[in-house]
């Protein structure tokens, strides 16, 4: 495949991920991969390959006996909803500012919220705290709840200081 498909096939890919998560497309990339540890050219090759395999086999009047899926290892056990809401808030756009709101951006407005691999980090603190089994749908719901509220303190806050941030633009 030439460079551009290849690159069209990597947009897409991106772009079916930030979905599947509930992330805006204006997710940067970084931040996609801080979540979930993928090479998406590997994947893109590794999908023409196994492509190109069955296509011959077909070709052959053979059996096509599936190959092995591409993995994707995700860089947190359990991720809350309220997960992609924190991501997605520090996607948008400072009215005041007419900036992209990230970490850096809320604390310049005396706002303290982590960054997206500092909450990361928090949440895999509190899931190696907790002892038990993770199959266990009582204990995974458990540990879930409470990684919502780590979450929801900071989402809050940001959500209050945009509203905040709204309210003196209309006054």
């Amino acid at each position: 495949m030439c460079e551009t498909t290849k690159s069209n096939y990597e947009r897409k890919i991106k772009k079916s991920l930030k979905w599947f998560l509930g992330l805006c497309k204006t997710t940067p990339d970084t931040v996609l991969f801080s979540l979930v540890n993928v090479n998406v050219r590997d994947w893109g090759n590794f999908e023409e390959n196994r492509a190109r395999s069955k296509w011959c086999k077909r070709m052959q009047v053979e059996n096509i006996i599936e190959p092995i899926e591409y993995s994707i290892q995700c860089n947190v056990r359990l991720l809350p909803k309220e997960v992609a809401q924190f991501i997605n808030l520090q996607c948008s756009l400072c009215e005041r500012c007419n900036t992209i709101f990230d970490a850096v951006h809320f604390r310049e407005h005396g706002v303290w919220v982590p960054d997206v691999k500092e909450l990361l980090e928090e949440l895999n603190e509190k899931i190696s705290e907790e002892k038990g089994p993770f199959e266990e749908e009582g204990f995974r719901n458990a540990i879930l709840k409470k990684l919502s509220l780590c979450v929801s303190k900071h989402v809050d806050r940001m959500i209050g200081f945009k509203k905040q941030l709204s309210s003196e633009k209309v006054s």
